[in-house]
């Protein structure tokens, strides 16, 4: 057995890493939709690259970092070869399927619409989408190769240290997703471990000077092609190279050396000013993208709070720790599963941390070297995320909006830094009767992300089963029993109702519905279906994408039946039978990344429902609804305000949720009342501050935090208030509202709470 386990190299052990890594890459980079997040900015980028012979360009007016497609040039010159032979200019994406307004049921699992070319066999874009995925596939595993190589140099008695950093910078989950995903962030991650791996070669005399200092350059420069955080390894570069002649000065250096340093000196100054000159012909400005950049650091630092900074750095670090748990999120985990998930980041910071106070007290200098290179490394770049975050919020005070966006994939280029860090310091954990247990924590850290990143293809898997399962041949069909013809004749130009099947819950609101749909030929619009139920002058409806968003109309095969399964909530008020079931087709157009829909097409009846319907206890709870469909769930402000001998700022604030979007809404606005006096306080505006006005919402949306600024003077009448919220039209008046029991308001303000003001 011990024989057995001497033949296994370090080198093995890496394979294995990085073939389980390719398999989970594959999974990954070939179930999931395309066309997330940015993919198809990044191929707008190159398509404009290609044929206008240059990147897009900031408009006069646009401020720094706003523009995805303007990101530095390196990655789009790499993925214009294969845009130049592979791509047939189709719209990427086809569009975005609207919302399902349907109180939480029947919630869309992709925004995406896909085409009847996303089928087999694949060609133009969407085959060369997912070859630009396999390019981020590939350049992911050089960062893993390359993070071992420089845990080799910087530890190289102990090689298990370079293979468990490895493990955990292949297996940790949101890496392995951005790895299977269309970006430059892969890019950076790579060429920040192949930095890192210079940099050690250089800080531990391994290998030929010249040629350490030639890949530290070239690589530095390489990565200031790439992204932001590619100055912090050309700055790394720099002091390393000034640590090198500093050195040589102490030291006798032969002459030749002397003029090699002094030469990459050189070059490294020939290439800054050519960067600066091409930033100034691609952008007029020598920082690119970044125009402007000056001026707001400078701005920033002189207003800046130390205050604020703390609290920056706080919500920043939240936010990257609540990106990390999205993985194991999406997979509906139990609170203690949370709380081992977030215990394990934990466990690996506390190594680190053992691990570099044991190399302190051990004062072994090539350790402390090593160390120092990934501490400076990892804290240099964290930092910069930081100061990213406190730069796009100005210096707010408490009254303000923060924007907090800070994903793991912003840290990329210290990720291998930070693997050797926690590595490091696992192996540094040595119990008397169990010297391995250091180890065998750390390899239980990377096998636990490991099996979070393969449970998190159970969502797309999962995905593709049901748009799979929702198809079915004319045979299929004709073979079912059960199912209710439908005979009312329909424009050949929609989609059309073959039959349905209705199965009613009665007292739990509930009405399951299946509804058996076919084209008559290919479909080019994008479909969305309403469902209504109707009593008397009482009408609940539902609005849903076919198969959840995964299967749309303009994917269907003219041979297909489509079975469109789902749930339909009454959450309008009891409804009597009979109860007429009607489905009406609305067309879906996309602008902007925002979809719309219209109606076309007449009603299709299904008939009726003969039991009376109760309200669906399941329906999201609200405190009343303004304008007919803008329902609002929950009040957020907290009970009590103490005001003394200074002003004091209170936020109203509630969630809304919107089934559509009233045209003729303008304003919100809060009102309080004092119980005892009558005496108003008002506040009004657009929502969220006059950030988000009602012409921005979208039909099915949830907008959390409608807050209103109102400034509580010292003279303020103390005693309760009750809060309300109305809604202005253009004209100054109130949009009508109701309360939770479908009862009319007349004033239009649907109260929401109460405040004491002490």
């Amino acid at each position: 057995m011990n024989q057995a386990t001497r033949k296994i190299t370090p080198q093995q052990i890496l394979v294995v890493i990085l073939v389980v890594r390719v398999i989970l890459g594959l999974f990954y980079v070939t179930q999931q939709p395309l066309w997330q997040y940015h993919e198809a900015d990044f191929l707008s980028a190159v398509r404009s690259l290609r044929d206008e012979g240059h990147l897009p360009v900031l408009a006069a007016d646009a401020g720094p970092d706003l523009h995805n497609e303007t990101q530095p040039p390196l990655y789009y010159f790499v993925l214009l070869p294969f845009v130049a032979t592979m791509d047939n200019n189709q719209v990427v994406p086809a569009g975005v399927n609207p919302p399902a307004v349907c109180e939480g049921f029947n919630t869309n699992l992709t925004s995406i619409v896909t085409t009847t070319a996303d089928d087999n066999p694949l060609h133009g874009a969407v085959a060369l989408g997912y070859t630009l995925r396999l390019i981020s596939l590939l350049t992911s595993l050089v960062a893993v190769i390359f993070t071992y190589w420089a845990g080799r140099v910087l530890f190289p008695q102990k090689s298990y240290i370079a293979l468990l950093a490895a493990a955990l910078v292949a297996f940790e989950p949101t890496s392995v997703i951005v790895a299977s995903e269309i970006n430059n962030d892969n890019l950076i991650l790579a060429l920040g471990a192949i930095h890192l791996w210079l940099c050690a070669r250089l800080i531990q005399a391994r290998g030929s000077l010249l040629t350490n200092l030639l890949g530290l350059l070239v690589v530095a420069v390489l990565a200031l092609l790439t992204k932001l955080t590619g100055w912090l390894m050309l700055g790394i570069s720099v002091l390393l190279i000034i640590n090198v002649l500093v050195q040589m000065s102490r030291q006798r250096a032969s002459r030749r050396q002397k003029q090699i340093a002094l030469g990459f000196v050189g070059f490294l100054i020939v290439a800054v000013v050519g960067i600066i000159l091409f930033n100034i012909v691609q952008y007029d400005t020598p920082l690119g993208r970044y125009r402007g950049l000056e001026k707001l650091v400078g701005t920033t630092l002189q207003n800046l709070p130390p205050r604020h900074v703390v609290n920056m750095t706080v919500a920043t670090l939240q936010d990257t720790f609540a990106e990390y748990l999205n993985p194991l999120r999406v997979l509906h985990p139990s609170t203690f599963m949370i709380v081992i998930y977030s215990a394990l980041l934990v466990l690996g910071i506390l190594a680190g941390l053992y691990g570099f106070f044991q190399v302190i007290r051990s004062r072994n200098n090539l350790l402390l070297k090593s160390f120092a290179l990934l501490i400076v490394y990892a804290l240099l770049i964290i930092g910069l995320v930081i100061f990213r975050s406190i730069l796009n919020n100005g210096t707010p005070d408490f009254v303000n909006i923060m924007i907090i966006i800070s994903p793991v994939r912003y840290y990329a280029p210290a990720l291998p830094a930070l693997g050797l860090i926690c590595a490091a310091g696992f192996a540094a954990i040595q119990l008397p009767r169990l010297p391995s247990a250091g180890i065998a924590a750390g390899a239980f850290v990377a096998a636990c992300w490991l099996a979070v990143s393969a449970a998190g293809l159970s969502v797309p898997l999962s995905n593709n089963q049901l748009r799979n399962n929702a198809v079915m041949s004319q045979a299929e069909y004709q073979a079912l029993s059960g199912v209710t013809a439908v005979q009312a004749t329909q424009p050949t130009d929609l989609p059309q109702v073959l039959g349905y099947q209705l199965q009613t819950q009665a007292a739990a609101g509930m009405v399951n519905l299946d509804l058996y749909v076919r084209a008559n030929q290919p479909l080019t619009d994008n479909y969305a279906l309403q469902t209504d139920m109707t009593s008397g002058a009482q009408t609940s409806s539902c609005r849903t994408v076919p198969v959840r968003g995964l299967y749309p109309t303009t994917r269907w095969q003219p041979n297909q039946v489509v079975v469109l399964h789902s749930q339909i909530p009454n959450c309008t008020a009891p409804l009597d039978a009979p109860i007429a079931v009607d489905i009406q087709w609305l067309k879906s157009t996309s602008n902007n990344g925002l979809a719309s829909t219209q109606v076309v097409g007449s009603p299709v009846s299904l008939g009726t429902i003969n039991d009376t319907l109760a309200l669906a206890p399941s329906c999201q709870a609200n405190i009343g609804v303004i304008g007919g469909s803008l329902k609002i769930l929950k009040f957020n402000s907290p009970p009590t305000v103490t005001v003394q001998s200074q002003p004091v700022y209170y936020l109203p604030s509630v969630t809304w949720y919107a089934q559509s979007i009233p045209p003729d809404a303008k304003s919100r606005v809060y009102q309080l009342v004092n119980n005892d006096t009558g005496a108003q306080l008002q506040c009004a505006g657009a929502p969220r501050q006059d950030t988000y006005p009602f012409t921005k919402w979208s039909a099915g949306e949830t907008i959390y935090f409608d807050e209103c600024l109102m400034l509580l003077k010292p003279d303020t009448p103390k005693g309760t208030y009750t809060v309300s919220v109305g809604v202005k039209r253009t004209d100054r008046t109130y949009l009508n509202a109701v309360d939770s029991t479908r009862k009319p308001i007349d004033s239009g303000f649907i109260p929401v709470g109460t405040l004491q003001i002490q």
